[in-house]
């Protein structure tokens, strides 16, 4: 990935590294300046989606706004908790065929500056908490 000249190309290539144990499906990078979320790269999401056009306040109740306010990675193990825990936004990822998904800080000494989301098919089961950017293939 190292080669990649853009930002989609290094998520095209991320997407390459796909793995039974990790199907990854969709990829989005949010960067984080002026009191928005804007995406700045997406692989996997229709053009028009999730990356491109999207500008989001800080304030919102979004996984990614969260995670770039607080710091702390979210993981949503299926449609229901990503309902029951982002009740404003969670129609955004609705009806797009994904299951699972983990927004991810992107940090810069010490200061997080983007964040990146990465979405799957398969929901995740309880062995999250062991492995949480692994859903698991068999749920």
């Amino acid at each position: 990935m190292a080669a990649a000249d853009t930002l989609d190309e290094a998520l095209r290539l991320a997407a390459g590294l796909y793995a039974p144990d990790f199907p990854l499906d969709g990829q989005c990078v949010f960067g984080v300046a002026e009191g928005n979320l804007t995406a700045l790269g997406q692989y996997g999401f229709r053009p028009g989606g999730a990356g491109r056009g999207f500008r989001m306040p800080m304030n919102t109740g979004y996984p990614a706004a969260e995670v770039a306010r607080t710091g702390r990675a979210v993981y949503l193990g299926s449609t229901e908790e990503y309902r029951r825990r982002f009740p404003a936004t969670w129609h955004l990822s609705a009806r797009k065929g994904r299951e699972a998904w983990a927004f991810l800080p992107l940090v810069t000494a010490g200061r997080v500056v983007g964040v990146w989301l990465a979405a799957f098919r398969t929901p995740w089961t309880s062995r999250r908490a062991s492995a949480p950017c692994s859903p698991s293939p068999d749920a």
